[in-house]
């Protein structure tokens, strides 16, 4: 309520992000970083007016792709620069990588997990399962990256799970799934996200199409007739995007099997024979 009218204080080439008392400036700096130090400055100086402190300590500069060798100041006092950042929980490095961020999710993971296996007396392998699919699964399958390392990161802790189940030590990792009733977590991503792009292309959502995608305008024999605009992408870290890794799976949707007259049918659809040819880590 205090710190709306925050956003007005800047111009030029410098942004600004808000979430509840947290604010995120950035800016491309090319040759002259003095519109960043002028935009911090506006800060202080609102700050002052308002008698709203700014707490110093939680403040850091973080560059993306490459170092700078500029600095800045909040109340003359040297902002330090940092190599990784938790933006609202999100553990990010320089170059935009998730890794870090996955790592961690998978400690949090199999913690969850062993207290699972320790606190339910009951061994029944299907109540042991409803637990895992509430507390620990929304956890893993959110994230999403084309690193192998990343997919069996995330992958091991369900793997290591459903091996402690009572009998079912001897089976396969795959066995395991197909006996459980499971998917494996990265096949479990790729179907969100076709879901989610399909609610996006019929408008199921508030988000805006435009935002994400871009539908073909002439409709082609091969394929279905809702195939979506593939953009370029320069840099590996806008592979892991949504926008990018979805449009290939989409668009090769087979026409012949796919149902696109309601979500549910779609859903139905989406066998997990054609998802499991683009799984990178885990085969079935």
């Amino acid at each position: 309520m205090f710190i709306n009218d925050i956003s007005d204080l800047f111009s030029g080439n410098t942004c600004v992000k808000l979430f509840a008392d947290d604010v995120k400036l950035y800016s491309k700096v090319c040759t002259n970083a003095d519109s960043l130090q002028k935009s911090l400055n506006s800060i202080v100086e609102w700050s002052h007016t308002l008698q709203l402190p700014i707490s110093e300590c939680k403040c850091c500069i973080f560059n993306l792709n490459q170092s700078s060798d500029v600095v800045y100041f909040i109340h003359n006092s040297l902002l330090p620069v940092v190599r990784e950042v938790v933006d609202l929980g999100v553990t990010l490095d320089h170059s935009l990588s998730l890794s870090q961020h996955i790592a961690k999710l998978s400690v949090k993971g199999h913690r969850v997990a062993n207290l699972i296996s320790k606190c339910f007396l009951s061994r029944d392998a299907n109540s042991l399962v409803k637990a895992f699919i509430t507390y620990v699964r929304p956890r893993l399958e959110y994230w999403n990256s084309s690193l192998k390392k990343d997919i069996e990161s995330l992958e091991k802790v369900q793997r290591l799970f459903t091996k402690s189940l009572s009998g079912l030590q001897h089976l396969t990792y795959c066995q395991r799934l197909y006996k459980l009733q499971l998917e494996s977590l990265e096949l479990r991503r790729l179907r969100l996200d076709l879901i989610f792009a399909y609610k996006l292309v019929f408008g199921l959502t508030d988000f805006n199409l435009n935002e994400f995608f871009k539908l073909h305008t002439a409709y082609r024999h091969r394929g279905h007739k809702y195939k979506l605009f593939l953009s370029g992408c320069r840099s590996n870290t806008s592979h892991d995007f949504f926008t990018y890794r979805t449009v290939r799976i989409w668009n090769n949707l087979p026409a012949d099997n796919t149902d696109f007259s309601n979500l549910n049918s779609f859903k139905r659809s989406i066998t997990s024979t054609f998802l499991a040819s683009y799984c990178k880590v885990y085969f079935f």
